[in-house]
């Protein structure tokens, strides 16, 4: 094999990690929610993925469970509490670079599903109040 053929298998093959895809930067969630975080990503070899939350480890373990497969990172975020709430980064890494991506969780409180309800329920009072007069 010639040098320049092994300089061409390189550059087909080696990449540095890259995301793609519709990938959404804010996640709004209600209280006991659950939700999964797909980030499609591109690299060769297979990067190291590291979740991260505000900087520091998963909230829970028993609620927070990564997965990656060949192109695909998740995060299944079961239940969520109003705690859980921040950001959640994860960063790809393989000999060719990295790549980090971030991900805002906001959850909403029984207040206000509370208020959610009480607003719908008192719109309806009102517009059935308009329609009689």
């Amino acid at each position: 094999m010639s040098f320049l053929a092994v300089v061409l298998v390189f550059l087909v093959y080696a990449a540095a990690p890259k995301f793609g895809g519709d990938m959404k930067d804010t996640v709004t969630l209600n209280v006991g929610a659950s939700h999964v975080l797909e980030l499609p990503f591109s690299a060769n070899p297979m990067p190291k993925v590291t979740w991260t939350y505000n900087d520091t480890n998963l909230p829970d373990a028993k609620r927070f469970k990564s997965t990656t497969i060949i192109g695909m990172t998740s995060l299944t975020m079961a239940k969520v509490i109003l705690k859980d709430a921040g950001n959640y980064k994860v960063t790809l890494e393989n000999e060719n670079g990295q790549a980090s991506f971030t991900v805002k969780l906001i959850v909403l409180g029984i207040l206000f599903t509370i208020l959610t309800l009480i607003f719908i329920v008192f719109s309806e009072i009102c517009l059935q109040c308009f329609i009689t007069l």
